[in-house]
């Protein structure tokens, strides 16, 4: 992600900075549609794991800083934990609330949480955190956990 284009592996912690700027968007759904790829998701359930990181994203470069700078940015990390994929969307500012919501907005996280299966938000001092977490598709899973028993690796909670 990021100002690179950088092929992925689905074993490896990804974390990317990116600039809040709205154009650097359809950049960071393309990069993450390929990350998501080797993982085995429907088309289907790839959409709607790029549309709530499309709306964690946009949300914080409307809400996180208050006028438009170099500096405003946020971060994307993903990783594979527990039968699951993670991902955070990080700003640096602090949120703020619209006065008046556009027509046809202000649906960004009512929208995530019909999109995935979990998500949790953390709005603190040094910024908002949403972390979105949606299961690996069964075959996925068998196909990790054979690996990861040749590599002698644990496979699941506890592990």
């Amino acid at each position: 992600m990021g100002d690179r284009s950088t092929a992925v592996q689905p074993d490896a912690l990804v974390r990317r900075t990116w600039a809040a700027e709205p154009q650097r968007i359809p950049q960071l759904r393309a990069e993450l549609r390929g990350w998501l790829s080797p993982l085995g998701f429907s088309s289907e359930t790839a959409d709607d794991i790029v549309l709530a990181v499309n709306e964690a994203a946009t949300n914080a470069i409307d809400h996180a800083y208050a006028a438009s700078g170099a500096d405003n940015t946020f971060d994307v990390i993903l990783w594979l934990e527990h039968g699951a994929l993670h991902i955070e969307i990080v700003d640096h500012g602090q949120w703020r609330l619209r006065e008046v919501a556009p027509s046809g907005r202000g649906f960004g996280i009512m929208i995530m949480k019909e999109l995935v299966d979990t998500v949790v938000l953390d709005h603190g001092p040094s910024g908002t955190s949403v972390l979105l977490r949606h299961p690996l598709p069964t075959d996925s899973l068998q196909r990790r956990t054979a690996v990861d028993a040749r590599k002698g690796v644990g496979a699941g909670p506890g592990d």
